[in-house]
């Protein structure tokens, strides 16, 4: 919810979405984390950003990543950057989905075939009801929308034709 050069940072701060601290070991101890264990996080972080490669998440390495960094940086690699300047931040996570990558096995028009790939008769499926026409992959944003849209027109494209 916060994004880069948002400048009124007090409602997240009150609401206690986005925790500040002086140092990376305060904000440690304000995240109930080891501060040594966050310290040396921010220390590798610091020497990919100087460095260009991110060995443990690959940050950085595909055409995707490229587009969401930041072209002005001048680092060798546009999704890494320093976190150096006080004051510190961090953002509580929790895991979820925003999406499926299994659902209906569906053919070219949206039909939804049964065990021996066979269509069944009247039943389409598209979104998230249907299989990930990627494999379970997030190739680009609007991954899921795209297909959703396709395939309900393919459908339709189809119930209406046999009419």
């Amino acid at each position: 919810m916060v994004r880069s050069g948002t400048g009124n940072l007090r409602p997240y701060l009150a609401d206690g979405y986005l925790i500040e601290a002086r140092t990376v070991g305060e904000l440690a101890s304000r995240l109930s984390t080891e501060p040594g264990q966050l310290e040396a996080t921010v220390a590798r972080m610091n020497e990919y950003a100087q460095t260009g490669l991110d060995p443990e998440f690959g940050r950085g390495t595909t055409a995707y990543h490229q587009i969401n960094g930041d072209a002005n940086a001048g680092r060798p690699n546009l999704t890494l950057g320093p976190i150096a300047t006080a004051p510190f931040y961090a953002v509580r996570l929790y895991p979820s989905d925003i999406g499926a990558a299994t659902g209906l096995v569906i053919d070219e028009w949206a039909r939804v075939l049964d065990d021996h790939n066979v269509p069944i008769d009247g039943l389409y499926a598209c979104g998230n009801e249907a299989n990930s026409i990627v494999g379970g992959t997030y190739p680009a944003p609007g991954m899921t929308l795209g297909p959703a849209l396709t395939f309900a027109y393919r459908a339709v494209q189809h119930a209406t034709e046999m009419r």
